[in-house]
């Protein structure tokens, strides 16, 4: 992999396959590509994808708290980014408690961005989806459904890794390996 980064994690559904990369510092960042296993983001974009179904607050199944692996997700940003690449999720770890403080935020000032009812609850962790952007005024226009902010709480006492589903594996880095970092948002 590119700068001595390796795959450190990897989850699958029946529909997908998703690879975690990052470098030898375990504080730098994680980027998380989902590939469809039969389809081409071109034929997920063809096809329109279910309505978002609101989220009750806690989720019941695997599939629930993996849903952030779904095909559906990927046909979401395809569908909405007109063939453009670009970034289906921006992913943030946030401190205890900070989940429901921009849930409520989200829910006082920019409830069109809400991707759910609510905050999910999964096995080790807090997740709130909301839209990164309107279509086009602030506020008054619908949200733009194709990239989301993802902030996920983990609990304290978890052995959680980045997130539900995802299992990490053992990596060998040598000594080139060039580690990068958050610089805004």
């Amino acid at each position: 992999v590119g700068l001595g980064w390796r795959v450190t994690g990897v989850a699958k559904t029946l529909d997908t396959r998703t690879v975690v990369v990052t470098s030898n510092d375990p504080n730098g960042v994680r980027f998380v590509v989902t590939a469809h296993n039969d389809k081409t983001l071109e034929e997920l974009g063809a096809s329109s994808p279910e309505p978002s179904k609101k989220q009750s607050k806690t989720v019941k199944t695997t599939e629930e708290s993996n849903k952030h692996f779904a095909s559906s997700e990927l046909s979401r940003f395809a569908t909405h980014r007109s063939r453009r690449e670009g970034i289906a999720v921006l992913g943030f770890s946030v401190a205890k408690g900070d989940v429901d403080r921009i849930f409520e935020r989200y829910t006082n000032l920019n409830p069109k961005l809400l991707h759910d009812d609510a905050p999910r609850v999964v096995p080790g962790a807090k997740i709130l989806e909301v839209y990164a952007y309107y279509q086009r005024e602030k506020r008054t226009s619908d949200a733009d459904p194709g990239t989301l902010l993802r902030f996920v709480e983990v609990e304290d006492d978890s052995a959680f890794w980045v997130l539900p589903g995802v299992t990490q594996v053992d990596a060998t880095y040598d000594g080139l390996a060039a580690p990068a970092y958050c610089d805004h948002w």
